[in-house]
């Protein structure tokens, strides 16, 4: 389970690296970013790359606290994932995350992230939920897959990462649900475990 991530970067940094407008969105850096916390995703408009601000988070009415993460395996088959990963997926930038290992004396927090890359992209769904005053707004959700070999000692998930040459595939609504479903799987490359 992904609970939180780091985002150590900025708009600029954040625009170059996705070739993308930050449709005036601005943002500061966070070591700790929260579930129900808003954050930068990058997404697919009209063929275009954008980046806007979206709270973490699925919270349908009838839920007591909003769903964060997704499993990969069940997408296709959860009513709640099912039209998002047709249409409607997204990538949160990180430049970490942090999940808990459990030792003797309790669990202690591990920060991982890409010894090569300053930002990483986590595959995320996205929906819109109405809000107690009737508004719609769009929230996301983490997807994630089994842990990597540099994770697994830790925890038995993690974030789903995109590898660069994935990141489009992911975005394009035009992806056919095989092709999809081929990015599904841990992350391959080298991750740092502190």
């Amino acid at each position: 389970m992904c609970a939180r991530f780091e985002r150590l970067f900025d708009s600029e940094e954040l625009e170059k690296r996705y070739r993308a407008a930050a449709d005036r969105y601005s943002f500061g850096r966070r070591e700790q970013v929260y579930p129900t916390d808003e954050t930068p995703i990058v997404r697919m408009e009209d063929g275009a790359v954008h980046i806007h601000g979206m709270k973490w988070g699925f919270n349908p009415e009838y839920l007591k606290k909003p769903v964060i993460n997704a499993r990969c395996e069940t997408l296709a088959e959860k009513p709640m994932f099912r039209k998002a990963l047709v249409s409607k997926r997204c990538i949160v930038p990180a430049s970490a995350f942090y999940e808990w290992e459990a030792v003797a004396s309790g669990k202690v927090r591990r920060k991982i992230g890409s010894p090569s890359e300053k930002i990483i992209s986590l595959a995320a769904l996205y929906e819109s939920f109405k809000q107690p005053d009737g508004v719609l707004q769009e929230r996301f959700v983490i997807v994630t897959t089994d842990a990597s070999e540099y994770v697994s000692s830790i925890h038995e998930r993690m974030p789903l990462i995109l590898a660069k040459e994935q990141e489009h595939d992911w975005l394009s609504p035009v992806s056919r649900l095989d092709d999809i479903f081929r990015l599904l799987s841990p992350y391959k490359g080298k991750l740092y475990v502190e």
